[in-house]
């Protein structure tokens, strides 16, 4: 009989949560905090239809998954976006897991491995040429208390600028998260004009574009061999992360994918050592290699325990007996993947 693992962590690894959905729920809702909708506070906000928003001296609008114009809203003197706004806003991803009531800012339950995206070719934010011109007009708003906060795994409390806590509000159903808090996480500054009533974000006069410089061999094969083992590691953490609706046959199945994909590590760490000898590294190179070992090396752990526990699985045995092994992986291998990467973008 299949046993879901009894984990009792609540913001050490999302990944873990992910795998075991059905704790997902409790553990990502603090201790004392209901789940149900009564912690929720209705209050009067309003409608910022007269309210600009400047990046970098570019003027922003906003648009919802239909394309349709979205306002800011401002709540207790707090001005706040949309949260798929945020996401083309910080060039991250962003993503609402209901079952968990969480955001996830960067990294996120379905992708794990820390990755950006391109701002200009979000379809939630785009620049334009004009002003705002418009109304303020009164609405209600939902406090969301319950709603958990995660950027990079990691919980999140914002707070205005009088130090006060403040929640993320809910409107026609769409979470709205406040745009000091965001630009603090973008770590640009922000200012208000209540004169022009634009909010401006970043430098005040425009980025000029440079020429990027040219990227050595050295780096591009350090940048490709973690692109690939961070394909790998997100790919094997999707495949366990369903083990709780796998059927007989599909547990079998998956477990020989797995067996696969830890063959793939350890070519990957066979080819790690290779490139570790490369004698045109600079030092920066050499330590970014070393890294990248010691992420893809924990990862060959990683891939080998999720391994045990399919197989378990498919044979119909109780794995939870794996459930501290399983976490202490995920967290060595959640940090060396951030080791891995902090100093490959350094290059």
């Amino acid at each position: 009989m299949k046993k879901t693992l009894n984990l009792k962590i609540l913001t050490v690894s999302a990944i873990v949560i992910s795998v075991f959905t059905s704790a997902a729920a409790s553990y990502a809702i603090p201790a004392g905090v209901s789940s149900a909708s009564s912690t929720d506070t209705r209050r009067a906000a309003y409608l910022r239809q007269d309210i600009t928003v400047e990046l970098n001296r570019e003027k922003l609008s906003f648009a919802d998954e239909k394309g349709g114009v979205i306002y800011p809203l401002t709540y207790n003197g707090s001005t706040y976006l949309p949260i798929r706004a945020v996401s083309g806003l910080m060039g991250e991803p962003i993503e609402w897991s209901n079952e968990a009531r969480t955001v996830y800012i960067g990294k996120t339950l379905s992708m794990p491995v820390k990755y950006l995206l391109d701002p200009a070719e979000s379809l939630y934010v785009k620049t334009v040429s004009y002003g705002a011109s418009g109304i303020m007009s009164n609405i209600v708003v939902r406090e969301q208390r319950n709603v958990l906060i995660m950027y990079d795994f990691e919980k999140l409390q914002f707070k205005n600028e009088s130090g006060t806590v403040i929640y993320p509000i809910n409107y026609n159903g769409s979470n709205y998260l406040p745009l000091r808090a965001i630009a603090e996480l973008m770590d640009e500054p922000i200012v208000w004009d209540g004169k022009t009533k634009t909010v401006y974000i970043g430098s005040m006069t425009p980025i000029e574009e440079a020429d990027e410089p040219q990227m050595r061999d050295e780096t591009f094969s350090i940048i490709e061999l973690y692109d690939r083992e961070a394909e790998l590691y997100n790919l094997a953490t999707a495949k366990i992360a369903e083990i709780g609706k796998w059927t007989d046959d599909e547990a079998r199945m998956m477990a020989a994918s797995i067996s696969d994909d830890l063959r793939t590590a350890a070519m990957n760490k066979n080819e790690a050592k290779r490139l570790l000898k490369t004698e045109t590294f600079t030092e920066e190179e050499y330590e970014a290699c070393q890294k990248l070992c010691d992420f893809i090396e924990m990862t060959e752990y990683y891939i080998l325990v999720m391994e045990n526990i399919a197989y378990m699985a498919a044979d119909g045995q109780d794995y939870s007996v794996m459930a501290e092994t399983f976490l202490n992986f995920a967290l060595e291998s959640d940090k060396a993947m951030d080791s891995a990467r902090e100093a490959i973008e350094c290059l």
